[in-house]
């Protein structure tokens, strides 16, 4: 079978994974904006889901420990996908400093996308902005997506992060490296943008939970959710 041919087959599951690098391009495009050393680049990906605007607010409930589903998925009737905030359990809830807070709004628009229900049984995304800073400082979006099949093989696996990465890269001049760390205790593929985003994806395999970042910023808040991940949460 030839590459293009393999990419063909899996086209249908890339819409899902496409429509999870979202909010990761609208932050990505504010970037851009904010920085006046970053590349030009115009967007190929889909329009911005989410707003920014709850996650300055939104505060992680005390409840998010209960592994319950805390909304479903407006407007995604058969879907059958769930906002989860208990999934924010295998993340941290700070890293250097800076807290992780729950977005219900991006969360709950990119669910209510019925072509995430081929991949994603329930989700949460999470946004963490260093304090006193501006978005083009330090910054990590943090999705966390519990598999419908948690036995999906490598493959897939590889062409969800080619995916998200493409998508995540568009407005900051396209991915320019990848490479692969130990942290947390585990495997985590990290990609590189030209103008310097940097994207990480990690399984919980006894979980059949994928963790997928996009950050930027000197302070590496996606490099240090990854190493502080909580791989035994969630059961």
């Amino acid at each position: 079978m030839t590459g293009g041919s393999l990419r063909a087959k899996r086209s249908p599951f890339a819409a899902g994974r496409v429509a999870l690098t979202a909010a990761a391009i609208t932050l990505t495009g504010i970037v851009v904006g904010c920085s006046p050393t970053a590349p030009s680049a115009t967007s190929s990906g889909p329009p911005p889901t989410g707003s920014l605007a709850p996650v300055a607010t939104a505060e992680r409930s005390p409840a998010a420990g209960s592994g319950a589903p805390s909304e479903s998925a407006a407007g995604s009737p058969g879907a059958g996908i769930q906002v989860d905030q208990g999934l924010l359990d295998f993340v941290p809830s700070a890293v250097d400093g800076v807290s992780l807070t729950f977005d219900p709004e991006t969360s709950a628009s990119i669910a209510a996308d019925p072509s995430v229900a081929g991949d994603a049984e329930s989700l949460a995304v999470a946004l963490a902005i260093a304090p006193g800073s501006s978005v083009a400082d330090d910054l990590a979006i943090v999705s966390v997506v519990r598999l419908r099949d948690p036995a999906k093989d490598e493959t897939w696996f590889r062409d969800w992060r080619e995916t998200y990465d493409t998508g995540a890269c568009a407005q900051a001049g396209g991915v320019v490296g990848t490479a692969e760390a130990e942290l947390g205790g585990g495997t985590v593929y990290i990609g590189s943008c030209a103008g310097g985003v940097r994207t990480y994806h990690t399984r919980l395999l006894t979980a059949g939970v994928v963790i997928s970042i996009t950050a930027l910023g000197d302070r590496r808040l996606g490099e240090k959710v990854m190493a502080a991940l909580q791989r035994g949460a969630g059961g």
